[in-house]
């Protein structure tokens, strides 16, 4: 009898797992993605709180498989891909949108996103002109009338295209909106990706327009929710004012009359790439987002943790260089040594063109500012094999100062994390006791450089400007 009573049991549960994966959560949203042997596709969306969020299927065995993912959200979610053949550089971009309870079925031919499902229109990007591809070529040049117009022609395009569907009762009613929804999204976001100067009379009627579609009540977490809450957010620094830094982003994202959970996100998002959780910038900024946008169901989000201001600030001694005459020290030794006076530091290689075309600039500035409170420091991120080319490249340069270090190789991937180095050149500013103001100044190159670089060494000057990093371009 009790073998009978255990063979029931693992009955039951092996038919209890079995429906789980044949009949999918009716509350969640179910991926399934058919797969080769050694096949892998990654799909990106924005979550609840507008964080990005990436799926990843990966079949690793030796047979043609199908793997499950699902995701539970009370909202639309905009799910994209976006992957480029780097043999023919041609660029793939499919997008689409899912609710709880959908049951999508994909699979890959080559690079190119194939529709497994029933749903014929499932890929919104098939029927509307909507690549917004992470590889193609963004429209960034200056903005001009013509620009905005191009912009306008196709949403009316894409307007007219939904019309048509939804006569032709292609459509439903509830599909047709959202896809008007999107196609206005893509619209503004398009326009917020180009080049505004601060003067530029559309950047004033893009922010108008941006704060009026984010008043406006919506169930779809879409790409164009997070660069529309990041451009308003910016703002004030587009417009170059001289005083904004982390804590003025923060403020300007809590007055946006939007949903909690967006601005909650948002500055989430800002505080998490903010290299010196240790700074009072950081901790007078968190305490803005604690008393006005987290609650329980942000603190309850896995990775809510990684903004919690930490007590111990980065071990600067981990980090080894080498001067050009051979001697080695470390990054702590030259704060240590400089200690009591701002310092500007330039993240560069011998290998990178922008990066030796600020030389000539930074040199100018070097010597008008030479009796200010601050001392220039310059960091070769150059591979300890490639050391006789950063010496010539200096040398090449006429670079002068005895601030000229190379970062040992070993020591390049920390320091590149802990900065948020993605990108060369990079230019931070420190103060007087080693903390970080800016982890994005201007380049030497910029006319404001040395008039910015003077507000954040006078005394007493309030809400010093600071950059904020891995924030969309707009």
């Amino acid at each position: 009898m009790r073998i009978y009573s255990l063979c029931f049991i693992l009955l039951l549960n092996f038919s209890a797992k079995a429906l789980h994966r044949f009949y999918p959560k009716p509350d969640a949203i179910t991926i399934s993605a058919h797969l080769k042997s050694n096949e892998a596709l990654i799909l990106t969306y924005y979550d609840d709180y507008l964080v990005n969020q990436r799926l990843i299927f990966n079949n690793q065995s030796k047979k043609d498989s199908t793997i499950t993912q699902t995701i539970t959200s009370n909202h639309i979610l905009e799910f994209r891909y976006s992957i480029i053949n780097g043999s023919t550089n041609e660029s793939f971009f499919t997008i689409f949108y899912a609710k709880r309870g959908d049951q999508i079925h994909i699979g890959l031919q080559g690079f190119v996103l194939k529709n497994l499902g029933n749903n014929n229109l499932l890929f919104i990007s098939d029927f509307l002109a909507l690549n917004d591809s992470m590889f193609a070529a963004k429209n960034t040049g200056t903005t001009t009338p013509g620009r905005v117009q191009f912009h306008k022609e196709e949403l009316t395009k894409n307007l007219k295209k939904i019309d048509a569907l939804l006569l032709n009762r292609k459509l439903t009613d509830s599909i047709a909106s959202l896809w008007k929804e999107a196609a206005r999204n893509f619209y503004y976001l398009k326009l917020s990706r180009l080049k505004y100067s601060p003067q530029d009379p559309y950047l004033d009627t893009l922010f108008k327009a941006l704060k009026q579609v984010l008043s406006q009540k919506t169930n779809l977490n879409s790409t164009f929710l997070n660069a529309a809450m990041y451009s308003i957010g910016n703002y004030r620094k587009i417009k170059n004012s001289p005083n904004f830094n982390l804590k003025s982003f923060v403020e300007e994202i809590i007055k946006i009359n939007t949903e909690k959970r967006y601005k909650t996100g948002i500055v989430y998002q800002a505080l998490n790439s903010f290299p010196e959780k240790t700074s009072k910038l950081y901790l007078d900024s968190y305490a803005l987002f604690d008393n006005n946008l987290n609650d329980a169901g942000f603190r309850s989000q896995n990775y809510a943790a990684r903004i919690i201001p930490v007590q111990k600030s980065f071990d600067k001694t981990t980090i080894k260089l080498i001067t050009t005459d051979g001697n080695a020290l470390t990054l702590a030794d030259v704060f240590k040594k400089n200690k009591g006076k701002f310092i500007f530091v330039d993240f560069w290689a011998s290998w990178c063109v922008p990066c030796i075309y600020e030389f000539p600039y930074l040199e100018k500035a070097k010597t008008r500012l030479a009796n200010k409170n601050i001392v220039f420091v310059s960091l070769s991120l150059d591979l300890d094999a490639k050391g006789k080319d950063w010496k010539n490249a200096m040398l090449k340069s006429k670079i002068t100062g005895k601030n000229q270090f190379r970062v040992i190789e070993k020591s390049n991937k920390p320091l590149s994390r802990l900065y948020q180095i993605e990108a060369i050149p990079k230019f931070m500013v420190f103060n007087e006791n080693g903390m970080l103001l800016n982890d994005q100044f201007v380049k030497p190159s910029d006319k404001t450089f040395e008039e910015k670089l003077l507000m954040l060494l006078s005394p007493g000057k309030p809400g010093r400007p600071i950059g904020i990093t891995n924030l969309p371009k707009i």
